[in-house]
């Protein structure tokens, strides 16, 4: 068995299903090896198998691989934009408050997961208890709570922390195109990552 790019049917569907399984998103299953299960093959290859067997194509050792590896649950986060209409946070130089600046990053972090096709909720202090937040975060892989400074004490700006040894380089790029889409929304400085 050998696929590659331009290799067609069933077993090609059947390996970018399993690769959207666990966790190698190559996008919509259309039984076509196409550049972006090219892509999550040579992410498999590289985190699996090792630097020198990236190879995009998949042999036998390969398709056993990914077809004995665990299904992961689907990467979803919850984002608390902090504080909320009533208990609104300290208010900016321009009179806005904390929340609303929260908000707006929220849904600028929202839409870049939704564009790496990572399922995102906001959680919504005006509808859910604040006291629930808890049993809500729990309910997914990862809980990001926003915060920024409202105050005229520092210069205001965004940066997204990543682990700085175990971050991998895919979620170090990730971070840094948030950094830069969330600054560039809200008219801040980046710090990076």
């Amino acid at each position: 068995m050998l696929l590659q790019v331009g290799s067609q049917g069933l077993q090609v569907g059947q390996l970018q299903a399993k690769l959207n399984e666990i966790g190698f998103n190559c996008g919509r299953v259309d039984k076509i090896f196409g550049p972006k299960t090219k892509q999550a093959v040579e992410n498999f290859q590289r985190d699996h198998l090792g630097e020198s067997e990236v190879t995009g194509i998949v042999d036998e050792r390969t398709w056993n691989q990914i077809m004995d590896h665990p299904s992961v649950r689907p990467a979803s986060v919850l984002i608390d934009p902090g504080h909320s209409p009533i208990h609104s946070g300290t208010d900016a130089k321009d009179g806005t408050p904390e929340y609303e600046m929260n908000l707006l990053q929220a849904k600028i972090v929202k839409a870049e997961l939704d564009k790496a096709s990572i399922s995102a909720e906001i959680f919504d202090p005006a509808s859910d208890p604040r006291d629930l937040i808890g049993q809500k975060a729990a309910d997914h892989s990862m809980f990001l709570s926003l915060h920024h400074n409202a105050t005229d004490r520092k210069p205001h700006y965004t940066c997204v922390m990543v682990h700085p040894t175990k971050a991998k380089p895919k979620s170090i790029a990730f971070a840094k195109k948030l950094s830069t889409s969330v600054a560039n929304a809200i008219g801040q400085r980046d710090f990076g990552v």
